[in-house]
Parts: C-alpha cells; sequence; structure tokens
C-alpha cells in the first residue's frame, strides 16, 4: 500500500512537472514565434514604407519641394537664424522693406543651374548665374527692395569669369537704374601676394560705392599674357615636334614647333591685350566718372594701397567689416527719410515713417532666399497656368471630331472652290500664327539652358568622368535630337566656353544646332572663350551673342605629333616595328612622317579647312573672300567679332532673353529658362562618388608624374624644378607621355584639333 501511494505521488509529480515543462515551452515557442512574426511584419512594414518614401522623393521630389514651399507661402515666408549673437543681422522678412545681402562667394560654378527651393535648411547654399542676374531683375522692379550689399573677392571674380562679369555688371546697373543703393565691400583687390584685381575691380565699378579694408589694396600691373615655348626643351630631350596648321595666325603648334613667337601670333595677341586693355579704360572711366590719365596711371600700377587709391578716386571708402555695414544702413536711413520726409505731413505719420525706415534698414534679406522665393513664384505660376491650360485645351480626338463634324454640317454653297480657294488662303495667311507661336499664349514659355563648356571631342572613354570640362559630341548630339522632340520647351538657349577640340565631332554637333533650328528659336551666348571648334558651334545660333572680351573666332585647323625614337635611345631603349600592309607612319608614337604622310596630312587639313569657312560663309551670310579675311587662325574679341559678321550682337543673358521673348512673342516676365537636361538624383549621387574617389587619384597621379617631370627635367637643364613649377608644366607636357588625354590620343593618332 505504501509503494502504491508513492507511485501515485511520483506519479502525478512527473505528470505535473512534464504537463508545466510542456506548457512552458509551448507558451514560449507561442511567444517566440509571434514575436518573431511581428517583429518580421513590423520591418518589414518599416522597410516597405522606407522604400516608397524613397521612390516617391525619387519620382516626384520637385513636387514634394514645390508644395511644401506653397504651405510656406500661405503661412507667410518668415525666415530667420536661431543664432542669438547674430540674430539682430540675420533676422529678415520677405514680405516687408529691407535690402538684399549677398557674397559672391556664393556663386556656383554652373551657369544655368536651378535656384535651391528650400535654402535655408542647408547652412552654406550656392546660386547660379542665370538665376542670380534673373534675382537682380526681379528685385529692381520690386518696391520693397531699397539696396543691394555685396560682400566680393578675389576668388569669387575669377570663378565668374570675364562673361560672368559682364552679365553681372549689367544687372547691377539695371538695378541701380531704378533709383537703388547697390554698395560692395571688399579685402582687397589684387596687390603684393594677391595677384591682378583687374576682373574684381571691374565688376567693383558697376557699384555706387567701393569699401575696402585699411590693410586692403589694389593692383593691376596692366595686361599680360604669357606663353611657353617648348621647342629648345624638346631639342635637350631629343623629341622632334612635327605640326601643320592652317593658317599662320594658328598659335598652338607654335609652342611646340618653335622656341619663340612668331609674328602672326604676337599680333593675335598683342590685338586681345590692347582690346582688354581698351574695354576695362572705358567702363571704368564712365562708371567712375575719372579722367583717362587717372585710369592709364592705376592700370600700371601693380600696388596702390587703401589709402592712395581713396585719394584718386578709385574706391569710396576704407572700412573694416563692420563699419561698412554701419555705415551701409545709415545712409539707407538717411534716403529713404529723405523720401519719406517728402510724402508726409503730420506727427503720427512721421512716427510711423521713423519705424519702417528703421526695420527696412535692418531687414537684411539673404539673396540667396530671394532668389528661391521668386524662383518657386515662377514654378507655381508655370504649373497653375499649365491646369488652367489643360482644363481649357479639348483632347485631340474631340478637336478632330468636331472639325470634321463641322466640315459635314458646313453648307455646299461655301465649299465651292470657285469662290473660297483664296479667300481661304488669305485667311491663313493673316490668321496662322508663327511656327514658334502655335502654343498657347497665356502660358509661361519654357526655354532650355544648354551649358557646355570645355574641350571638344567625340566621345568620353569608359569609365572617365570629365562633367563640365569637356563637351562629348555622343552625347550633345543625343541631347540636340531629344530636345528637338520635346514639346515642352519653346526654345533653346545654349551657352558655350569652349577653346576647340576635334574636328569630327564640333561638325556633328554643328549639323544637329542647325537642324533644331528649324523646330525651335536657338540663342547661342559666347562666354570667355568661344574659338575654333567652340565658334564652329557657336555660329550655328539663329542668334549669336558675345560680351565685349569674349575671345573668339580662330577659323583653323592643324594637326601633329612628336617623333620620340631618338628619346628613347638616349636612354637605352630600342623599339623594333612589325608593319603588313604598308609603310606608313601616320599613326607612330616612335618615328617622324614619311613623304606620303605629309602629303595626306596637308590634303586632309586642306580639305578641313575648306569645310570649315565654308559653314562660316554660309551661317554667317558672307562671301569667300570675306571669310578668308577673318580666318587663318585670327582671334577677335567679342566687339570686333560683332562688327566683323562673325556674332550678331553684344550681350549674355539679359539679351538672350530679350530676343527670345521677342521672337515668341511672349512678355519677358512669362519666361521661364530651366537647365536641360535636369540632373536625377542618382546622377547627382554619382557624380558626387566619383569626384570623391577620383581626385584623390588624379592627385596622386599628377604628384607623381610631377615628381618624374621633376627629376627628368632636372637633369636635363641643370636644375630642379620646384613643385609649383613642376604643377604648372605637368598640364602641357603631360600629353606627349600618355596616349590618351581627354579621349585624343595625341600620339597615337594626330586627331585634327581646332584650338587657338
Amino acid at each position: 500500500m505504501k509503494n502504491f501511494l508513492a507511485w501515485i505521488k511520483n506519479s502525478i509529480t512527473t505528470l505535473f512537472r512534464k504537463g508545466f515543462r510542456f506548457l512552458f515551452r509551448a507558451f514560449f515557442r507561442l511567444f517566440w514565434i509571434l514575436f518573431r512574426t511581428s517583429a518580421f511584419v513590423i520591418g518589414a512594414v518599416i522597410l516597405t514604407l522606407v522604400l516608397v518614401g524613397l521612390a516617391t522623393y525619387w519620382i516626384a521630389g520637385e513636387r514634394i519641394e514645390r508644395s511644401a514651399w506653397q504651405q510656406q507661402e500661405r503661412i507667410g515666408l518668415r525666415l530667420g537664424s536661431k543664432d542669438r549673437h547674430d540674430a539682430k543681422l540675420r533676422r529678415f522678412d520677405i514680405d516687408e522693406k529691407g535690402y538684399l545681402k549677398f557674397n559672391l562667394n556664393q556663386i556656383s560654378a554652373h551657369w544655368a543651374a536651378p535656384a535651391p527651393f528650400i535654402p535655408f535648411l542647408e547652412k552654406r547654399g550656392s546660386i547660379s548665374r542665370i538665376t542670380l542676374l534673373e534675382t537682380l531683375e526681379h528685385a529692381a522692379q520690386d518696391d520693397n527692395i531699397k539696396a543691394l550689399a555685396v560682400v566680393s573677392s578675389n576668388n569669387a571674380t575669377a570663378r565668374l569669369g570675364t562673361a560672368g562679369i559682364e552679365d553681372l555688371r549689367k544687372a547691377i546697373e539695371a538695378f541701380r537704374a531704378q533709383g537703388k543703393m547697390a554698395w560692395i565691400y571688399t579685402t582687397d583687390m589684387g596687390g603684393i601676394g594677391a595677384g591682378s584685381g583687374l576682373r574684381s575691380y571691374y565688376l567693383a565699378t558697376s557699384f555706387d560705392s567701393i569699401s575696402i579694408a585699411p590693410s586692403g589694396s589694389l593692383g593691376f600691373g596692366g595686361i599680360r599674357i604669357e606663353v611657353p615655348f617648348f621647342r629648345n626643351a624638346l631639342d635637350k630631350m631629343q623629341i622632334t615636334p612635327e605640326f601643320e596648321a592652317r593658317e599662320a595666325y594658328k598659335g598652338f603648334p607654335q609652342q611646340w614647333s618653335n622656341s619663340t613667337i612668331s609674328e602672326e601670333v604676337e599680333e593675335n595677341l598683342k590685338g586681345m591685350a590692347d582690346g582688354v586693355a581698351r574695354q576695362w579704360s572705358k567702363e571704368v572711366e564712365r562708371t567712375r566718372r575719372l579722367d583717362s590719365e587717372t585710369v592709364a596711371r592705376a592700370l600700371a600700377s601693380p600696388y596702390i594701397n587703401a589709402a592712395a587709391a581713396q585719394l584718386r578716386g578709385l574706391v569710396d571708402r576704407i572700412a573694416y567689416s563692420h563699419e561698412f555695414w554701419d555705415a551701409f544702413q545709415n545712409t539707407l536711413k538717411t534716403s529713404a527719410k529723405q523720401q519719406d520726409d517728402q510724402k508726409t505731413d503730420n506727427a503720427t505719420d512721421n512716427a510711423t515713417d521713423k519705424a519702417t525706415i528703421a526695420r527696412t534698414a535692418s531687414n537684411a534679406i539673404p539673396l540667396l532666399a530671394y532668389a528661391s522665393y521668386h524662383r518657386l513664384g515662377q514654378f507655381l505660376e508655370d504649373e497653375k497656368q499649365g491646369k488652367r491650360t489643360a482644363k481649357k485645351e479639348p483632347r485631340a480626338e474631340e478637336t478632330a471630331k468636331d472639325e470634321s463634324k463641322q466640315e459635314d454640317e458646313q453648307p455646299a454653297e461655301e465649299m465651292n472652290p470657285d469662290t473660297a480657294t483664296e479667300e481661304s488662303e488669305s485667311e491663313v495667311a493673316e490668321e496662322e500664327p508663327a511656327p514658334s507661336m502655335k502654343k498657347d499664349g497665356s502660358k509661361m514659355a519654357r526655354v532650355a539652358l544648354l551649358n557646355w563648356r570645355g574641350q571638344i571631342v567625340r566621345e568620353l572613354p569608359q569609365g572617365e568622368w570629365e562633367e563640365g570640362q569637356t563637351i562629348s559630341a555622343r552625347r550633345a548630339t543625343r541631347l540636340l535630337r531629344r530636345l528637338a522632340k520635346d514639346e515642352e520647351f519653346d526654345a533653346v538657349v545654349l551657352y558655350i566656353d569652349s577653346p576647340g577640340g576635334d574636328y569630327v565631332a564640333s561638325d556633328l554637333i554643328y549639323h544637329e544646332m542647325m537642324r533644331l533650328r528649324q523646330k525651335k528659336p536657338v540663342a547661342v551666348v559666347m562666354g570667355d572663350v568661344a574659338a575654333s571648334g567652340g565658334y564652329f558651334i557657336a555660329m550655328a545660333g539663329e542668334r549669336v551673342f558675345a560680351q565685349p572680351l569674349t575671345v573668339t573666332g580662330s577659323i583653323g585647323v592643324f594637326a601633329g605629333k612628336v617623333a620620340t625614337r631618338d628619346f628613347w635611345q638616349r636612354w637605352g631603349i630600342d623599339w623594333s616595328v612589325v608593319q603588313s600592309g604598308g609603310e606608313s607612319t601616320m599613326h607612330s608614337l616612335i618615328d617622324s612622317y614619311t613623304e606620303d604622310d605629309l602629303t595626306a596630312l596637308a590634303e586632309a587639313l586642306d580639305a578641313i579647312y575648306a569645310d570649315f569657312t565654308e559653314k562660316v560663309a554660309s551661317a554667317r551670310n558672307l562671301d569667300s573672300s570675306r571669310i578668308q579675311a577673318l580666318a587663318g587662325g585670327r582671334i577677335w574679341l567679342g566687339e570686333q567679332a560683332v562688327a566683323n559678321e562673325l556674332a550678331d550682337a553684344i550681350g549674355g543673358f539679359t539679351e538672350a532673353k530679350e530676343w527670345i521673348a521677342q521672337r515668341l512673342q511672349r512678355p519677358q516676365e512669362s519666361i521661364l529658362f530651366l537647365p536641360y537636361p535636369r540632373e536625377s538624383w542618382a546622377f547627382r549621387l554619382r557624380r558626387v562618388l566619383k569626384h570623391a574617389v577620383s581626385q584623390q587619384a588624379h592627385t596622386s597621379f599628377e604628384k607623381t608624374l610631377g615628381r618624374t617631370l621633376g627629376r627628368t627635367f632636372g637633369g636635363i637643364l641643370g636644375d630642379p624644378l620646384p613643385f609649383d613649377a613642376q604643377r604648372t608644366f605637368v598640364r602641357p607636357v603631360a600629353p606627349l607621355f600618355s596616349r590618351h588625354v581627354h579621349g585624343l590620343g595625341v600620339l597615337s593618332a594626330p586627331h585634327i584639333l581646332l584650338m587657338p
């Protein structure tokens, strides 16, 4: 009995223990399954939301930004800084009167990039040149904007370039023409250790007042053009340059084949230097109201201290930064008070006006935010008018049905061909709009902006990133063909800044430009340089604009290579050659041209030169004798190019906008400029990553090549080159030691180049 009770006890204990263990395990497993499932579901939901968000922003990022700005516009755009120490200076209100504040270092390298939609999210924003000009044009007509204050530097003006400075000068003068103040402040404009201040001062003279730091200086030293000639160095290395050019004014090959400058090239460069000095002096005399002797003495001076500059009338004020802003705000208060005193009659109005004047003088509106606010208005107006037009316009099918129905219902007597033919033709001639005017006149006119800079090549090598430094014919022709079919854009403006490049590439782009002209108005704005191949492309524009100092022309061609067999033998390196199917050395890296090669090269250059000049004559409507006098490699500045009918007018973006508006018969306010093509987010990310990766590799290669050439030239020339000299010397010499440079096989094939 006792054993039976013990067995029952043990059985119950075992049952409870196993049952509890079973229940615990079951509960734990159920809990773990539920936890794992819920975690998986939650994770999947979060991941899905993230992917959907990224995809939405990827596809409709611009619309999201526009809607965000719409909300900001509804509640009133009031932006400011949370920095307590600088809150007094940084707080602003776009809805109230104030002045624009801008630092030239905020200008981006892009000529035609859109303004940022939400600039205050970035600590350091930037603005493109064309958006800056549009903003100043809008601010000149805005009664709330009373003045403009700009901080400048030598680096910023160098990034703008000569053409960019000319455009900005015109915008500043147009702003001042509305009776508004425009002041500029800079620490220095050239001098000892700061380089030449020609560009900085040239821009500064378009302002009412120029202020400079007490320790700053001005320094110009005239217009100086320095050209290296490598023939003697190549002779010491036993390298033989072999170049042919059409014609004598084509200067680039002479850098390799000559030991000194020729009379024709010197004439070219002297004309450029004289033209720059003449334009600079003329504008400084006009804007600063100085006599020619004072300006000529200043141009020749390499160093003028701040006190002497003020004494000569070159600057208006010597001040540190805080003193400049105090003087600017006090002058703005005084100017506003003088204007309001003429309008007020009683004490209440005087008290109100004093408060308004005080707010105006302290309301410093960053130009970057004002630009985005103005740019937003353009986009919203375009979108609003687009929706309105879409609602009004019937579908194509309905329109076709209505037209066929009207024709069917039309009385027979009206369809009599004997009586209706002449009337219908006259009605069409009077009522049908021009091809460029068939679009709805109420909608904003979209103009595609193409920004092409750098050397012209046929195609970029696979994996090489040269965006903004080269013009690829493959990519350019594809864009032009796509743009010709893109009905979203009504016109095209091409900004080109190029010294030239490959003949075939230039001709392909020229051909597509001429085709595009048949479908849309095309204006070309030439930048700092549009010479040779750059001019080849530019002359295809329906209207060609050049700035007064734009370097253009150089209608000519050259080709060649260097023979390096003696160089290699000097270092004990022998080359063996195995050849079949001919004995030509045309593409040899080692041997000189044969007589047959030289004959073939001359024939090629003659054919290309004849084709180039014939197309210039056709595009510019000039006779052949006139072209021969303008070609031959001669270089012309913008004013000379217009006088010689190589360009249509002096101007830049503003003049191109006026022509487009006139061509489309639209008001200038309805012209909306958009960069083409618009960069995708993936493209931007790829560009940033490639730049980050390739920059270090490029720097390492350049340092290595610099040290190698330094040692080599040090042994040959007798003394080593310093690093700066190596770095400067590497750029023109490196192509001689490389098979491929920017897609051109300098040694492997004598590509036809179109360069100054």
